[in-house]
């Protein structure tokens, strides 16, 4: 049963509604094949089931399972289960069974390549605590608009890929954040808020970025289980999908995220850590310079 509900929330994350009809006794529906079929927890339906338990999961599979969604019982999602349990096919490739391993990634356009993610660590600039101008270049500034009309930055996130901003969700519906402010945009390859063009480094020698890239936020995505006033925070987390796509350079990138089975369940426990930002939150703001922390496990 564990395994169904980790591979029930990975669906989770992919589902988009589905509209069905309930017949008399039975909720019935249309499979994305126009095939008539029953809305059932997916744990219920062996076919779509089968589907979500292979690993990698192709392209082609991810979207049928969301198209076949049909709703929850509980937190469960419900798919549209053909009623003469046939495994529909979801493409005319034959599907290859291949061990997952950890060079391996999953099978997603959606998640940037290595060749895109993550940083090369030649020639970086360090400066102690403070963080050098191409460091974390996946590091992004959350704007908000005030009340009075005025805007600034209050939270911080990640770049995850060209149109998304992984977050955190009280920075969308925390019960510090003000209700009459407005999130309204991300800005990327900053450094230094206090300047509108970042330098670094002596006059004969100084490294410039390019000036940071303000985007629209066109949607704010929480955590649907996320609670602001529980004290323990879970699901504290969030996506902000952007009104257009990022310009990649080499001071704004995707951060890597771990894309292989073996990377997925490997604990980082005992791993020392570091933090990168601003020190922007709802009520105060730290720091106009980006900084980093490396902290350990305690």
């Amino acid at each position: 049963m564990d395994d169904i509900k980790r591979l029930c929330s990975l669906f989770i994350v992919c589902l988009v509604t589905l509209n069905c009809y309930a017949g008399s006794e039975k909720e019935l529906c249309q499979t994305p094949r126009n095939k008539q079929g029953e809305c059932r927890v997916i744990s219920a339906c062996p076919p779509l089931l089968s589907i979500l338990q292979k690993r990698p999961l192709r392209a082609q599979d991810a979207d049928y399972l969301r198209r076949s969604q049909c709703g929850f019982e509980g937190t469960m999602p419900k798919v549209c289960c053909p009623l003469d349990g046939a495994n529909e096919p979801m493409s005319t490739t034959t599907a290859r069974t291949v061990p997952v391993t950890e060079a391996e990634p999953a099978d997603s356009s959606l998640l940037p390549s290595i060749d895109e993610c993550g940083t090369d660590t030649q020639d970086r600039i360090y400066g102690g605590e403070v963080a050098g101008i191409d460091e974390f270049p996946w590091m992004a500034l959350i704007e908000y608009e005030k009340d009075n009309g005025g805007h600034g930055f209050y939270c911080g996130g990640v770049l995850i890929n060209k149109r998304y901003v992984l977050t955190a969700a009280h920075c969308l519906k925390g019960k510090e954040l003000p209700k009459t402010w407005k999130l309204v945009g991300v800005r990327l390859g900053e450094y230094d808020t206090d300047n509108k063009i970042d330098c670094v480094g002596p006059p004969d020698r100084q490294t410039c970025a390019p000036p940071p890239q303000d985007i629209p936020v066109e949607e704010g995505i929480a955590h649907e289980q996320y609670d602001p006033y529980d004290a323990s925070q879970y699901n504290d987390i969030a996506l902000l999908r952007l009104a257009r796509e990022v310009n990649y350079t080499g001071f704004v990138k995707p951060v890597c995220i771990p894309r292989s089975k073996t990377l997925q369940s490997k604990s980082y426990a005992t791993k020392k850590l570091t933090v990168a930002g601003w020190g922007k939150t709802e009520t105060s703001s730290e720091s106009n310079i980006k900084l980093k922390l490396n902290v350990s496990d305690i």
